[in-house]
């Protein structure tokens, strides 16, 4: 079944634009400070304070990961400690 959509004008595209930036950016996990300013940036068209922004929340994530690997590298020890225990 195919559903169709009224298009009220530019404002439609507008309003989509923004409703799919702003879910972009809390789905990049984005804290609500950081999504109401870009959609600031976002409103006044300001690209560089957008990226500026964005690559803060890129490093975060990434700091995030390297946090992450570095407590699964010593679940590995441990779980290898643990195996090597064992045989002995």
């Amino acid at each position: 079944m195919m559903v169709m959509t009224k298009v009220v004008g530019p404002m439609a595209s507008v309003m989509d634009r923004s409703a799919m930036f702003r879910q972009n950016l809390v789905d990049a996990g984005c804290d609500p400070q950081t999504v109401t300013c870009c959609m600031e940036g976002f409103r006044k068209s300001n690209q560089l304070e957008i990226e500026r922004l964005l690559k803060q929340q890129r490093k975060k994530l990434l700091g995030d990961i390297h946090v992450g690997q570095k407590q699964l590298d010593c679940l590995d020890y441990l779980l290898y400690q643990l195996d090597r225990d064992r045989e002995r």
